[in-house]
């Protein structure tokens, strides 16, 4: 934006200075010459600065929800369901533990009453090897989650909404449920946050258009997961 202000002081001086020499029709052309110049580029540079905001504060955001979605996952398969709020994704993180298992295969003899012989079969056995913290769980085995902590000192902050306008503060919206799919009953969950709201100091009529996208982060909201259609993703980076 630097240069923009350079070129209309530049032009506003030829102006100035054909002022001075009372030239003052080339005074008025430069002048108009320099206001379109400025209006031209600044049209041009607009959006090209709106996306560069946009895109860092989204970056931001991707990796955020990634990690909830990756406490999300880890709940679901030790509770079967997700959590609805963000106060029993932080007590499952600080109280509960994960039981690590393996399944081995072993024979066993049983007598069968239709040929009245012993005979030998193998089963499925499923041993508990490990109890472990799920905080410690995540940060081993969960990507997403641990580069999260790794680059905020811990979990706690999940909640809210990062790269928001300076001095905003705002936590993600949480819903968890589930949905019919032929005969089965699916775990759902969403969390989001309004683009309008990360974007509020931004240009009015450019955060509009971002609100209404069909392409990139589709419709108005930024989220992970959905609450009428099972999935863990997120609604970035998935064109059709």
């Amino acid at each position: 934006m630097n240069y923009v202000i350079i070129i209309a002081v530049v032009f506003a001086l030829v102006a100035v200075f054909s002022l001075i020499k009372k030239r003052f029709l080339a005074a008025g052309l430069w002048l108009v010459v320099g206001l379109g110049v400025y209006l031209l580029t600044n049209s041009i540079m607009a959006p090209i600065e709106f996306n560069e905001v946009r895109d860092a504060r989204y970056a931001k955001i991707f990796r955020s929800l990634e990690a909830i979605g990756d406490v999300e996952k880890l709940y679901r398969s030790s509770k079967g369901e997700f959590a609805k709020t963000f106060d029993q994704l932080y007590s499952f993180i600080e109280n509960d533990s994960v039981y690590l298992t393996q399944t081995r295969e072993e024979k066993v003899k049983e007598y069968s009453k239709i040929y009245r012989i012993t005979i030998e079969k193998e089963i499925k056995v499923t041993d508990t090897v490990a109890v472990v913290p799920v905080l410690e769980h995540l940060k081993k085995n969960y990507e997403k989650f641990a580069a999260y902590v790794e680059t905020h000192g811990d979990y706690k902050n999940l909640k809210y909404v990062p790269g928001l306008p300076e001095g905003e503060v705002k936590e993600y919206s949480i819903n968890a449920g589930s949905v019919e799919r032929g005969k089965n009953t699916v775990a759902v969950f969403e969390v989001s946050v309004k683009k309008a709201d990360v974007l509020a100091d931004q240009n009015p009529d450019l955060v509009a258009n971002e609100c209404a996208a069909v392409v990139g982060v589709k419709g108005d909201v930024i989220k992970i997961g959905d609450m009428l259609v099972p999935t863990t993703e997120g609604n970035w980076g998935k064109e059709e």
